[in-house]
């Protein structure tokens, strides 16, 4: 039997799970606040900041360790532990001036000794998003100056470098150096990282509490924190991040007011279903994560630009907006429409079957050869990429080409990326914003020092395009690196470097009585707690 689309057996199964959940966790307000309760069917991969990747985990870490910076809409960052900088005038030099009177959460004082030492803890575990930062420093590269004076002492310019420091989660050195193990960094032992799974070490507007990285991640206020509690009875308290790997239950808990807000990763046709739910707001906005396919160019057929024109011109991208992404805007070039630097003037790719397979024509390759390669489609195991995969996959044998879906776990795709023979033909995925500039949509991806990494499997090499990409990274002047990078995206769409299709909705739902939620654009950005409101 079937009850509202669920069966009978599923159902019970679903509410006695949340009847057991609903035991185990709070509801209501607490002494120091307000509880907030947020499900996800994403596991924390870690706690330590040197590791973060994923959804849940950057969440976490946002709201337990202050940044460098704090990022904001569409602009340049704003300062936070950061209160002023300087940068020299070869670019070589940043100088930043540290916030006094930051606490960590043990009582101690933030100073730049905090901040030296957290860049140099990146830079030797080389995980997380180190990759940012990999290519311009190396550890005892970052130099207290004074207690509150630090400076980034560049092995070349990087114009990003402000930017890119939303990322950097400044951790309390002492409390580190006070807990290692033994390791793999000698004197260093394992760098705090057993300490670390387990506890925190910030300044950020909450402790971590429970860390029970795939069940329950309980943060709670730190009453000490530098920006203070202006509102303490409304804003939040205590945060509940409830891992629920099904979808059906996390809705459900939803619907019964276990849970206050939901992730953004539900589907689509759920979305559509909680705006229909008296009290639930729906929150979309367009996303800094443009969807796009990737041609392997240094694997015949798509070393032709042809090729690569005919598959841009043969694509349903009517299909994709209103049926697969069910929402969102065409991506308008690699860079999201909502980053600095965003290039308005380029071309929009469109369905001309016609053109497509004129393009083919032009090819250097005979359709008998064409018909020879069996083109591989990367899929995984989510909705969207398998049906993008379906459809691709249909519009390819529409030119008359050959395909075949290959379904691959992402560990399994990421080591396929390290060489252009093992990299399959067309892989799909999309790219967060990591942080506010162009550079992750266009160097992090095109220029070849980045060939053997997942997010380079274009394996794309033009020197033109090389070129301008150091020099937007290069340029001291914030305006002349803009102009680099939006001829960087010129080149890389008119070069058909990748296919980029869907700009998508950034979606997340919650109940009316919770205000300031904002959309930043940076991933994961927009989860950060402290000047959040609940009113019930």
């Amino acid at each position: 039997m079937k009850i509202g689309g669920f069966s009978a057996c599923k159902l019970i199964g679903t509410l006695t799970l949340i009847g057991v959940l609903s035991l185990a966790f709070s509801t209501g307000a607490t002494e120091d606040g307000q509880l907030f309760r947020y499900g996800t069917d994403q596991e924390v991969h870690s706690f330590d900041p040197a590791k973060v990747s994923g959804d849940t985990c950057p969440i976490t870490l946002n709201n337990i360790y202050d940044p460098m910076v704090f990022p904001v809409a569409g602009e340049q960052p704003k300062a936070w532990l950061a209160e002023d900088w300087g940068i020299s005038e070869d670019g070589m030099q940043w100088t930043f001036y540290i916030r006094k009177g930051v606490r960590f959460h043990d009582g101690s004082e933030l100073t730049a000794e905090d901040v030296a030492f957290t860049m140099d803890r990146e830079l030797t575990i080389r995980q997380g998003y180190s990759f940012i930062w990999a290519d311009v420093l190396s550890p005892g590269d970052v130099e207290a100056l004074d207690t509150y004076t630090v400076k980034f002492n560049l092995r070349k310019p990087f114009s990003p470098l402000l930017a890119s420091l939303v990322q950097l989660r400044v951790i309390n050195k002492d409390l580190v150096l006070a807990n290692l193990k033994s390791g793999e960094y000698g004197e260093l032992g394992d760098y705090g990282q057993d300490f670390l799974e387990h506890n925190d070490a910030g300044s950020g507007p909450y402790t971590l509490e429970v860390a029970k990285r795939a069940e329950l991640i309980v943060l709670r206020r730190f009453d000490d924190y530098w920006k203070g509690w202006p509102d303490p009875e409304h804003q939040i308290g205590t945060a509940e991040l409830r891992v629920l790997p099904e979808e059906v239950t996390e809705v459900t808990m939803f619907k019964m007011g276990e849970l206050d807000m939901v992730e953004q990763w539900l589907s689509p046709k759920t979305f559509e279903e909680l705006k229909t739910v008296p009290g639930v707001v729906v929150e979309e906005n367009v996303d800094a994560n443009p969807h796009f396919i990737t041609m392997n160019t240094q694997k015949k057929p798509f070393d032709d630009i042809n090729v690569r024109k005919a598959v841009a011109y043969a694509l349903d991208y009517d299909s994709m907006l209103n049926y697969i992404f069910k929402g969102g805007v065409r991506s308008q070039g690699p860079v999201p429409l909502i980053s600095p630097c965003h290039n308005d003037q380029v071309e929009i790719y469109e369905t001309d079957l016609e053109r497509a397979k004129q393009c083919l024509q032009e090819s250097k390759y005979s359709m008998e050869e064409l018909r020879s390669i069996t083109i591989q489609i990367m899929n995984d195991t989510g909705e969207i990429p398998r049906t993008m995969a379906a459809l691709i996959k249909n519009n390819l044998e529409e030119l008359g080409l050959r395909a075949k879906i290959v379904t691959e776990t992402w560990s399994r795709f990421t080591e396929q990326a390290a060489s252009p023979e093992t990299t399959l033909h067309i892989n799909q995925f999309s790219q967060g914003m990591k942080y506010p500039s162009p550079d992750a949509h266009t160097t992090l991806m095109f220029h070849p020092s980045s060939h053997g990494s997942w997010m380079a499997v274009a394996w794309y090499d033009n020197p033109e395009a090389t070129q301008y990409m150091e020099m937007a990274r290069s340029a001291t002047d914030p305006n002349e690196s803009c102009e680099y990078y939006k001829k960087v995206q010129e080149i890389l769409v008119e070069d058909y470097a990748a296919i980029w299709e869907v700009n998508s909705l950034h979606r997340i739902a919650h109940w009316d009585y919770l205000t300031g939620w904002t959309f930043p654009g940076v991933f994961a950005w927009e989860m950060w707690f402290w000047d959040w409101r609940i009113e019930k």
